[in-house]
C-alpha cells in the first residue's frame, strides 16, 4: 500500500506536496512534525543538488533507509 501510495503521489501532485501528504498520512503511529520537516527540507536540498544520497540521510531526522522509511526510494531521482 505505501509504495503505491507513493508512486501515485509522486506522479500527480508536486513532489514536496506529495512527500509531505505522504509523511502525514501513512505512518502510525504518526509522525511528529520535526520529523516530517526535517525529512522535506533534506529532500528539498537533495532534489536542488545541494546534497547527495548519503549527505540526505542525515539531513533527515529519521535515518533508517532500510527498515521503515524503505519508501523514500519512491522520493529518490537516482
Amino acid at each position: 500500500m505505501g509504495h503505491m501510495t507513493a508512486v501515485s503521489l509522486r506522479e500527480e501532485a508536486s513532489k514536496i506536496i506529495g512527500l509531505e501528504i505522504h509523511l502525514k498520512s501513512n505512518f502510525f503511529p504518526p509522525h511528529p512534525s520535526y520529523v516530517i520537516e526535517s525529512t522535506i527540507e533534506g529532500f528539498k536540498k537533495y532534489w536542488d543538488g545541494e546534497l547527495t544520497l548519503e549527505k540526505l540521510k542525515e539531513a533527515c531526522y529519521l535515518r533508517d533507509m532500510d527498515g521503515l522509511y524503505k519508501y523514500y526510494g519512491e522520493w529518490l531521482d537516482e
